[in-house]
């Protein structure tokens, strides 16, 4: 399987099936196949598999898919949207067409009717407007390569190119804010908890004597300083974070390239690390 999402009252999972360039819909939580549906392909480029999929909110039957074709760079190949398994008749064309539009990271904030994109690797933004035709695009803008992430009202991206994570204001797609970590540290990942105050923020720390390289970092989303820390031994590199219940956290972690290898891990825990004392509080696991 491929790219995940699940629709906002747990009815579904769709998952994205890059062997057959295909997306499931699964219901939750028996997980069994309700319906499938063939991606376009393309006569010269071939099958294209989804590097995106966003469940639309308070519609857990509609799903936006932004896809790509898998041998071919850039390959982005469009973004549509289906009701189960049919394509709604407005989409948005990928590299090189018209529309020319390069979107593998998307976000919903509590508008259904808007969706939010980046280009992880090619640094473009976009602001998509759905209705029940489709998709068109309402403005475009970008401050930066790298993965949008959020909750129902802040939006952040994480530049890869330079390590630090963006503050964007949903309405011109302009920067806001811009929270710089420590000397020798790098953002990987990042997500918002607006209802805390709180920017939580996957970190890879400079390697030499200590030998704790990666952290779990709490930032305040109003001053930008550092609250608390908790440090992971071990050379890995947060990508995702994922906020669960009270104080639970979703942690998706791959090995550092200097380890040739593409394994990644699931990292579920549970910390304090989201209290917003003042005071750096320093863990390790």
């Amino acid at each position: 399987p491929g790219k995940l999402a699940v629709s906002d009252d747990g009815a579904f999972l769709y998952v994205g099936l890059n062997q057959t360039g295909e997306v499931a819909q699964l219901a939750l939580p028996a997980g069994t196949i309700q319906s499938r549906v063939t991606l376009p392909t393309d006569s010269f480029f071939g099958k294209s598999v989804a590097q995106a999929i966003k469940v639309i909110p308070g519609q857990p039957h509609s799903y936006v898919v932004a896809r790509v074709y898998p041998k071919v760079t850039p390959g982005d190949a469009g973004v549509l949207v289906y009701d189960d398994q049919t394509p709604r008749s407005k989409t948005l064309g990928g590299f090189g067409t018209a529309d020319n539009v390069m979107a593998d990271s998307m976000l919903f904030l509590a508008d259904p009717a808007t969706l939010y994109a980046t280009s992880e690797e090619q640094g473009f933004a976009y602001l998509f407007a759905i209705d029940s035709s489709g998709i068109t695009v309402k403005l475009r803008g970008g401050v930066g390569p790298g993965p949008i992430t959020g909750d129902t009202k802040v939006i952040y991206q994480v530049n890869l190119a330079v390590g630090n994570a963006l503050g964007i204001d949903p309405n011109t797609l302009g920067l806001t804010n811009t929270y710089t970590p420590p000397t020798g540290n790098k953002v990987t990942a990042a997500q918002p908890e607006s209802a805390r105050s709180n920017l939580y923020t996957g970190q890879t720390l400079p390697i030499g004597p200590d030998p704790e390289s990666t952290a779990l970092m709490t930032v305040n989303l109003g001053s930008l300083n550092q609250i608390a820390q908790l440090q992971f031994q071990g050379l890995l590199t947060f990508t995702n974070i994922v906020r669960w219940g009270n104080n639970g956290f979703a942690l998706r972690s791959s090995n550092l390239p200097a380890l040739y290898t593409s394994q990644d891990k699931l990292i579920l825990l549970k910390s304090s690390i989201m209290a917003t004392s003042v005071g750096l509080a320093i863990s390790s696991l």
